[in-house]
Order: C-alpha cells, then sequence, then structure tokens
C-alpha cells in the first residue's frame, strides 16, 4: 500500500461533522459527496476577483440627504426650548442686584443690563438702579450701589471699613506716592500725552513712575504720536475711574479749582 492510498484510507475514517464516533448512517441532510451547502454569492460581491465601482453622485446624495435629515433634526430641536419670559418689573430689582453681584469688580452698563432683560427698555433699568441706590444708601446697607466707568457696581460701605480690613483677603486701597499722584494727575487731565511733556512739566524723568502706574492697572499706553520718534502716547484706564470713583473723566476737576491761590 503506497502513502496516497493510505492517507486516503485514513480521511475516510473520520466521522462526519455532527455525527457520533460509531455511526454507520450517513447523513441525509447533505448532498452527495458530503459537502455543506452554500448560498449562491450574488450582488456587487458575486465575484471576488472583479473590481467594485462606486457612483460618487449617488454617494454625494445619500450624504446631502442624511445632512438635510440631521438639520431638520436640529431646528425641530431648537424650537422645542420654551422662549425666555419677559422680567416684570417687581423682579427687575432682584435680578439686577444679582447680576451686578455676580460681575464682581466689572461695572455693568445700563446698555449690557438691559440686553440680559428681555422686555425690559434702557430707561426702565436705569431708573430701577437709581431706585435700588437710594434704598442701599438711606439704608445704611454693607454695600453701596455706585455709578462708575460708564456702568454700576457695587461697593463694600466704607464706613465698616474697619471691621473689613481684619479679613486676610479685605481689598487694600491703592496707596500712591506724592510724586505718582502728580503724573498721574498730569496724564487725566492733558490726557493723550507723550512721556516727555510729562517730564518737561515736572522737570524730572518720569519713566519709572509712568510704568508702576501701568502696573497697577490706572495708565495704558493708547496708541503713537504723530511726532519725530512716534512716542508713546498716555491715558488713563477704566481702572483709573472705578478707583477714583468717577463716572467718566467730565468728573475730573477742574485745574482751575486746584489752583493754589498766592
Amino acid at each position: 500500500m503506497t502513502d496516497e492510498q493510505d492517507g486516503q484510507e485514513k480521511r475516510n475514517e473520520i466521522p462526519a461533522l455532527g455525527d457520533s464516533a460509531d455511526s454507520s448512517e450517513p447523513r441525509k441532510d447533505l448532498p452527495a459527496g458530503g459537502e455543506t451547502p452554500t448560498a449562491p454569492a450574488s450582488g456587487p460581491f458575486a465575484d471576488p476577483d472583479k473590481p467594485i465601482h462606486f457612483d460618487p453622485e449617488k454617494i454625494d446624495s445619500v450624504i446631502s440627504d442624511r445632512e438635510e435629515v440631521r438639520a431638520k433634526e436640529r431646528e425641530a430641536a431648537a424650537g422645542e426650548v420654551p422662549p425666555e419670559p419677559p422680567v416684570t418689573v417687581e423682579q427687575l430689582p432682584n435680578i439686577l442686584e444679582a447680576l451686578l453681584f455676580a460681575s464682581g469688580t466689572e461695572p455693568l452698563s445700563v446698555r449690557k443690563l438691559a440686553h440680559l432683560l428681555p422686555g425690559i427698555e434702557g430707561k426702565t433699568v436705569r431708573k430701577a438702579l437709581n431706585k435700588l441706590a437710594e434704598e442701599y444708601s438711606t439704608s445704611k446697607r454693607g454695600i453701596q450701589l455706585e455709578e462708575v466707568a460708564g456702568g454700576f457696581q457695587l461697593f463694600t460701605n466704607m464706613e465698616y471699613y474697619q471691621y473689613l480690613k481684619k479679613l486676610k483677603r479685605a481689598p487694600r486701597p491703592i496707596r500712591l506716592s506724592s510724586a505718582s499722584m502728580q503724573v498721574l494727575a498730569l496724564v487725566a487731565w492733558k490726557q493723550p500725552v507723550i512721556k516727555a511733556d510729562v517730564d518737561t512739566i515736572r522737570g524730572t524723568d518720569c519713566g519709572q513712575i509712568l510704568r508702576n502706574l501701568i502696573e497697577l492697572g490706572l495708565l495704558e499706553m493708547s496708541g503713537r504720536a504723530e511726532v519725530i520718534g512716534k512716542p508713546y502716547l498716555y491715558s488713563t484706564t477704566r481702572q483709573f475711574l472705578e478707583v477714583f470713583g468717577m463716572r467718566s473723566l467730565d468728573d475730573l476737576p477742574k485745574i482751575e479749582d486746584l489752583a493754589v491761590e498766592d
């Protein structure tokens, strides 16, 4: 017996899948030859050797249709959001107080507050703010409402500063030297002004003082002068108004009022 014949006999001895080892009955669910039947291949993958080509226009159409469906779903979801109810006059003072408190050290303008309050006009907001400020003032509350730097801001009542300073994080007033105050005053009244003009008026180099005032947020470089060398122009900041409690630069006292009489 050859090796090929011996191997064929051993293969014939292996029982079919699902039959017991001692079964001698042929399986009736298999076709002749003992092979498992398979469904005939169909569709674009029927011939594995045949290349498959896709229609770009059909692909674009499918993608476009899906994007349109998603857009309609987003529009429907947005339409389900209920409109924000208008603010009533009764609610207005409490809402304004909450907004001002949340804004912290940033003054809020009447225009911005009105934008945040649906159905409320700017004149109504200002009227409510003035009334709120009056209530704070007359009731000697621990906080005060002031109009500074083009907006409204809540401040602690300085009558109670002796208690506030006991806190480790109590706000401390900015302390300026006499020279710094002079430079700050010169810039405030003559702004925008270049450093050379400040130096000439004071008779000394004020570069370091100007840098310090910029670091404190009281001054800023607001541009360049149209002169030889194009030096920087210096101006006061919004924080300058806040620190000194002014609504705008119009609140600055007149130089004539500060002049020393001979």
